[in-house]
């Protein structure tokens, strides 16, 4: 970046928070004025920077172990699902048996029934 940018973009920004400071003060004190701000470059302590790596370090971690956590489980349950799929496809099977025994079973009633009904009249 061009230095002259950079003096353009910085006059910009103290500009800005100058004006949003005078109209801060002109309605909370009004007889307090604004000429001019100094911004300076913040310095962080290393303990305090050190505290924040960490913490962040600590997190990251958090967030591995979580994935770790929900990849197991997602295998977990993905091989419960084959080993569960042959036990759903035999009772489908008998489900399905039993609705034709059902089916069977309410033909030959039917069947009974009429030809008692034959046999009556």
């Amino acid at each position: 970046m061009d230095k002259r940018v950079k003096v353009g973009y910085y006059l910009r920004v103290y500009e800005t928070i100058k004006d949003a400071l005078q109209a801060d003060c002109t309605c909370y004190a009004p007889r307090i004025e604004i000429i001019g701000i100094r911004v300076t470059k913040l310095r962080i302590s290393k303990s305090v920077r050190r505290n924040f790596e960490q913490m962040e370090e600590e997190s990251t971690k958090g967030a591995f172990t979580y994935l770790r956590v929900y990849e197991t489980i997602k295998d977990a349950l993905q091989a419960d699902c084959t080993c569960y799929a042959p036990r759903i496809e035999i009772i489908g099977i008998r489900v399905t048996k039993l609705r034709i025994s059902k089916s069977v079973r309410r033909n030959f009633e039917q069947m009974e029934e009429e030809s008692t009904k034959v046999g009556l009249e």
